[in-house]
């Protein structure tokens, strides 16, 4: 037991002494090659993609959220995805035509991700948005809570609007 132990020591003495020299380390990165990584998502912050994004669907939920707070999940669903990817997805399905998202292909699971959070959690997550300056950030930055001519809560509006009834005109008979 002993000799296994001092042999064992012996060992790593003799690697210790003979290792080459270490190569010097690199020069750590400039401000300005932080800040590409950080406005491009590359290098050390390829997170920092993923927190955006995340942010934004919350902000663009929240919006669903403050203004129908007893809507259905399919609905929430729905109007976050058109409400975030923008005019012209409203205007293909109003052609009829394919809607083309090229956007990021990212965007679609992570709002379908979001919105089941937000909707299982939606006291938690809206106190997260309201209550914390992280939250605050986003929330402030969403197109959809800060634009004057927002027509979402125009679109939730007609969404859950109870179906017209058929009227009869005055002069018709049946």
């Amino acid at each position: 037991m002993l000799l296994s132990l001092s042999r064992s020591l012996l060992i790593v003495l003799v690697s210790v002494v003979s290792a080459k020299k270490e190569m010097p380390l690199p020069d750590p990165p400039t401000t300005m090659e932080e800040m590409r990584d950080v406005l491009l998502f590359t290098g050390s912050f390829k997170w920092m993609f993923w927190l955006c994004l995340f942010g934004y669907c919350m902000a663009v939920y929240r919006v669903v959220l403050d203004l129908k707070p007893t809507i259905r999940y399919a609905h929430g669903l729905v109007l976050g995805i058109v409400s975030a990817t923008g005019g012209s997805t409203i205007a293909a399905i109003l052609c009829g035509k394919p809607v083309p998202i090229v956007a990021n292909e990212a965007l679609i699971p992570a709002l379908a991700a979001t919105w089941s959070v937000m909707y299982m959690l939606p006291d938690q997550c809206l106190a997260v948005i309201k209550n914390t300056s992280m939250g605050s950030i986003f929330a402030r930055c969403s197109p959809l809570a800060t634009s004057p001519t927002d027509a979402t809560p125009a679109l939730i509006a007609f969404a859950m609007a109870p179906a017209a009834s058929p009227t009869r005109r005055s002069g018709a008979t049946s």
